[in-house]
């Protein structure tokens, strides 16, 4: 039994391989049960001509019929059940898995001096996703929603990857890359991890994302990505020139966010960043 190969296409992973088994083993099956009952005819065959002159040949008739009604249930089933609901209980259409991208690493300033977002709305729309879009500051959901519809006359949407992140989940990603504990004046990332606001005093208010106004969006196209974040960090320049993320650019400074000049996808309001314009 040989199976198709999986397609990838718009974000999206179509594989069929369930319904191909279940076809597979139903073939097989099919093939195994016409086999036993040709040899079953062929077995009262036999008994029904040894037996006809002795008059006792309806183990042999018994044994024909039998095979003959077992073909004909097995056959007939399958036509029943293609008549049902157009074919559909026949039918095995593939599984479409939709791709979720992978979180985008953080990478922040030590500190900040920004304001609290004291209430929080959904900005979800047709051309805003994302996790990070169920929790906007109520002041900034339109603004962000208007830079969807802007994007969506290009044919891109957005995708929220983080929004409004609380002080455990600051702390936790302070451990995770800094080698300084929260709280302090840097963070000293460890070897291979990403500048991460240090939560200087312990104070929300001196992080972008915890104080609510900062938020990661990034541009998509038919469910995928537009950019990844590891070219983002190996070339600034060619993310931005990038004609969906350049277009999300465009639409959320239109809104009176600013972008970050280290992170293409960072954008503030009110700006909070030194680096961010």
């Amino acid at each position: 039994m040989s199976f198709s190969s999986a397609l990838q296409a718009n974000g999206q992973l179509t594989v069929n391989w369930i319904g191909e088994y279940i076809q597979g083993v139903y073939k097989y099956l099919l093939g195994f049960s016409v086999i036993v009952a040709i040899v079953m005819v062929m077995i009262g065959g036999l008994q029904y001509l040894m037996a006809a002159g002795t008059g006792n040949v309806g183990s042999g008739k018994e044994k024909i019929t039998n095979a003959v009604v077992g073909l004909v249930l097995l056959f007939g089933v399958y036509v029943i059940l293609y008549a049902v609901e157009g074919g559909r209980l026949v039918a095995f259409p593939p599984l479409t898995l939709q791709e979720i991208p992978p979180a985008p690493a953080e990478t922040e300033d030590d500190s900040v001096n920004g304001t609290l977002a004291t209430s929080f709305g959904n900005a979800t729309s047709p051309n805003v996703q994302g996790r990070g879009a169920t929790k906007v500051p109520t002041d900034l959901v339109d603004a962000v929603k208007a830079a969807g519809d802007a994007v969506a006359k290009q044919g891109y949407s957005l995708s929220i990857a983080s929004s409004f992140r609380s002080v455990a989940d600051q702390v936790a990603l302070i451990e995770r890359n800094c080698q300084n504990p929260p709280g302090s004046a840097t963070c000293n990332p460890k070897p291979g991890h990403p500048q991460t606001c240090i939560l200087q005093d312990n104070n929300p208010a001196r992080c972008p994302h915890t104080t609510g106004h900062a938020l990661d969006v990034w541009g998509f196209q038919g469910g995928s990505q537009c950019v990844s974040q590891d070219v983002c960090l190996q070339d600034k320049d060619a993310c931005r020139a990038n004609p969906c993320q350049a277009a999300v650019i465009a639409a959320m400074r239109a809104q009176g966010f600013c972008n970050s000049s280290s992170e293409p996808w960072h954008f503030e309001k009110p700006k909070m960043s030194s680096n961010c314009s």
